[in-house]
Order: C-alpha cells, then structure tokens, then sequence
C-alpha cells in the first residue's frame, strides 16, 4: 500500500520514531497493516484537517487506523514518544546541547539539569530565550544567579502547532483526543526534526 504524502514520513524518520515503539508481544495476532501506514494515516489526519472517515483510501480503513490511536492513547504510548527534549539552541537555532527527561519532570527542573554548570563552557552567554513553560520568577532569578543570564520568554510552540489544520480549531468531541492531538502534533515536529539530524 502506497502511502506518499508530505506528511509522510521518511525512512530516517520512521527509523527515529520506530526506535521508541514497544517490541509487538510474540503472542500477538500479526498485524494485517505495518504500524509505518499508521502512523502515516494519523499524521496525514493531523496536517489535513479532515475527519476520520476521510482518509484517502491508500491507507489503512480509517476504523483501523482509529483503533490504533485509541489503543495508543490506551496504553499511553502518545506519552512515551513525547518525551520532553530540553535544547540549547544558538541563535540560528543549531543545537549546542540537548537533554531528554521523563514527561513527567517540570520544565524548570530539566532547564535547570540543562543550564548547570554552563557558565563554564559559554562564558559569553547573557540572554535566554525560552519557552512560555520555562516562565516564572523563581527560575529567572536562579539563571541571574548561576550565570548573571537574563531569562526571556517567548512563545512559538502554538505557531508550530497552528501548522497543522487539524489543530486551526477544536474539532474533537473528548478532550483527551484533542490534548492527545497536540501530542502527535509535538511528536511529528520532534521526528522530523531527529530525522534531519540522522
């Protein structure tokens, strides 16, 4: 089955993404579609907009791909690719370290695990542009007092999620599919962007 859309993913993609999928059960029944479609199918959903029972017949029937992304949000497997990924960035956006924590760390804690001991390797650095979840006065005044760093939030996550149509507006009935959504949404970004750099 052939599945070439530019949300598709790519084979550097798929292999990222694949590398955090749980091992099928050895008494499992065998899948009748490679999860690769799926996957497909689901992020094809998210950029597009369109409902479910539109999905173009190349892929999988949309009850199967349903099912499988309700069997994800049922065993919490959205949760486990999400991983939060902590990245110093210079100002063109190239890495200059990453740290990866458990999705359940408070985004201060994991800046905090990343920016220690930073001084050291970029005694230049005076300002920090980060994200609306790293805000707050408490971690704004440790960066002042681990670098003399001033901290300033802003805000491109939603600018980012607002690219796929699926998420221009609440179309979903449960709210868990809708948060679960933007989790796809943060998914894809990350593998695509892990995909670039393999």
């Amino acid at each position: 089955m052939s599945t070439n859309y530019p949300s598709s993913l790519s084979d550097g993609e798929w292999d990222c993404l694949q590398r955090f999928l749980p091992p099928r059960s050895p008494r499992g029944k065998l899948r009748r579609h490679c999860l690769r479609t799926i996957f497909d199918a689901i992020f094809y959903l998210l950029r597009t907009g369109c409902p479910w029972r539109y999905l173009p017949s190349d892929f999988p029937p949309w009850q199967t791909v349903y099912y499988h992304f309700r069997q994800f949000c049922r065993t919490g497997l959205w949760v486990h690719l999400w991983r939060k990924r902590h990245l110093l960035v210079d100002t063109l956006g190239l890495p200059l370290m990453v740290y990866v924590t458990p999705a359940d760390m408070h985004d201060t804690q994991g800046a905090r695990r990343r920016l220690s001991g930073l001084k050291y390797f970029v005694p230049r650095l005076k300002k920090i542009w980060a994200d609306s979840a790293y805000r707050g006065k408490e971690l704004a005044d440790w960066c002042q007092a681990q670098g003399d760093w001033d901290l300033e939030v802003v805000e491109r996550t939603f600018g980012w999620l607002s690219r796929n149509r699926r998420m221009s507006k609440d179309y979903e009935r449960k709210v868990q599919t809708s948060e679960t959504l933007i989790e796809v949404a943060m998914i894809l970004l990350l593998v695509v962007r892990l995909g670039c750099w393999a």
